[in-house]
This record gives C-alpha cells, sequence and structure tokens, in this order.
C-alpha cells in the first residue's frame, strides 16, 4: 500500500491545526504544510463532512478539531481519504484473485496478516502522539 498524497497533506493538516491554540486559516495552513490553499480546502472538505474538522467562518475563522486530538487516529484519516485501506486487491470483498481460490491462498494469507498489523498500528496511533513529537510512538513500534 502507497498512503495517496492527499492522505499525507491530510495528515500534515491535521497536526497543523491541533498544534494551534484557536482557528487557523486556510491560508496559514497552506502556508505551513507548502500546497496551494485552493487544494487545502479540497483536502478538508471529507474531513469536515467525517466531523475530523470543523470550518468557522468569519475574520477570526479558520479551522478546528472536531475532536480532541488523542481522538483521532491515523486510521480515521485515512479512512476518509483513501478509496481503499488495503494492501492488496485480493483483500477487497470481491477477493480478485487470480489464483481463483483466496481462501487458500498462502499470498493472501501473509497479506491479511499484514493487513490486521498496518490497521491495529493505525488505530492506535493519535494526532496527539503524533504532536509529542513521536515519544508516544515507540510503544507502538517495539517488538515483542
Amino acid at each position: 500500500m502507497q498512503i495517496k498524497t492527499i492522505t499525507d497533506y491530510a495528515i500534515k493538516t491535521i497536526l497543523s491545526i491541533a498544534s494551534a491554540e484557536t482557528a487557523k486559516s486556510s491560508k496559514e495552513i497552506s502556508d505551513e504544510i507548502c500546497v496551494p490553499r485552493e487544494y487545502l480546502i479540497q483536502i478538508a472538505k471529507p474531513l469536515k463532512s467525517a466531523g475530523i474538522l470543523i470550518a468557522s467562518p468569519g475574520k477570526n475563522g479558520g479551522y478546528l478539531l472536531g475532536r480532541p486530538p488523542k481522538e483521532i487516529t491515523l486510521w480515521d484519516i485515512l479512512a476518509v481519504t483513501e478509496g481503499t485501506k488495503n494492501i492488496n486487491r485480493c483483500l477487497e470483498k470481491s477477493h480478485a484473485c487470480s489464483r481463483k481460490d483466496p481462501e487458500n491462498c498462502p499470498i493472501r494469507k501473509v497479506y491479511t496478516i499484514l493487513q490486521q498489523q498496518i490497521e491495529t498500528l493505525m488505530q492506535k496511533i493519535t494526532i496527539l502522539d503524533m504532536l509529542q513529537n513521536g515519544d508516544m510512538l515507540n510503544q507502538y513500534l517495539s517488538v515483542k
């Protein structure tokens, strides 16, 4: 799986907003994360629909988080910005398998394990963890 550019920018957008004490304008965010303002507005639309962001209009308006940083995970953002979250098409509901036997495919079994690990990790890592300069990430990345 390769995370799309829009997901990368969405994560950067959320981190930018989470690090501010007040609403942050689209211009401030776009300047900070180095994307055109128009693109940032497009990135924000699905995040607003999902309740991750709130747009506050007006002179002192801007974007705010819709939930506390400790309640927004990387998986939440990925779910909004990616068409599929699966690492391979054989994990899709259609079971697109060139071997014609998805339930007994050794490759699919390995992909299923990898998919579960990725999902579990991304559902644990929060925006708050990332704001704390990754200090909390070591607990998720330690091999047991």
